[in-house]
């Protein structure tokens, strides 16, 4: 291999997976901080002490609004970047890593829009969701947040992040990877949809007899993961997408 075989490989392996190291950065507190001081734009709602390891991080503050914008815009320029190279990249599989994380994106970038009814303080809580409740349970971990002042005034940030990129994560993820291999962007338009369906919790609590700032009510929501997966699977057979 020559040297200039070598820059390329490198050069393919950065490009690929260059949102995704975005990502990881902006997952480090000390990092949030330091931009935090230099702009003045608030990224995180609540600094609290968990460490200083890029989990323990992401684990332990909670991102405000203007996180999901700044950093989500960072990362989208990082992948366009990564598309525009797309047929260059050596490395396409590497490429995938960084398409897992645009659900996430995505909808805290709707979430921000709507500042006036979600909240990173709002309800319910994530961390009261039944899967976590067991886990804390199970191994005996108190809370992390129970310093936390949260509202009722708002429905969550996070919570409602995790069901919009649990209910459209293989829909929006399948259709941005069919776009590279020429089928009709359907799937990509379905995904974005079925993810953007679950983020208007206040309207839903107008005309259905559930509480969408409880987790009986929010469940209800996570359930649409079941039709949109069902959809996912009939549209990428209907177009080609698999045999």
């Amino acid at each position: 291999m020559t040297l200039l075989d070598l820059i390329i490989q490198v050069s393919s392996i950065f490009i690929s997976l260059l949102p995704l190291i975005v990502f990881l950065i902006f997952c480090s507190k000390n990092i949030i901080e330091l931009v935090e001081d230099f702009t003045g734009i608030k990224l995180i709602e609540n600094h609290m002490d968990y460490g200083n390891t890029i989990l323990n991080n992401f684990l332990g503050f909670i991102p405000s609004s203007n996180y999901y914008v700044f950093v989500g815009g960072i990362y989208l320029i990082c992948f366009l970047i990564s598309c525009i190279f797309y047929n260059s990249i050596l490395n396409k599989e590497l490429f995938g890593f960084s398409v897992f994380l645009l659900p996430f994106f995505y909808a805290g970038f709707i979430l921000s829009l709507r500042k006036n009814t979600f909240h990173p303080n709002g309800l319910p809580i994530l961390t009261e969701f039944y899967l976590f409740k067991i886990y804390r349970m199970v191994y005996g971990i108190p809370r992390m947040d129970t310093d936390i002042d949260y509202t009722d005034k708002y429905y969550s940030y996070n919570s409602y992040l995790m069901i919009s990129c649990v209910v459209g994560f293989i829909p929006t993820i399948g259709g941005v990877v069919s776009l590279f291999i020429g089928v009709i962007p359907i799937l990509l338009l379905w995904g974005l949809f079925i993810q953007t369906l679950v983020l208007f919790p206040d309207k839903y609590d107008k005309i259905l007899p559930l509480n969408f700032k409880k987790w009986s009510g929010a469940i209800f929501l996570l359930l649409l993961v079941i039709p949109s997966y069902i959809i996912t699977f009939y549209i990428s057979i209907k177009w080609g997408l698999y045999y």
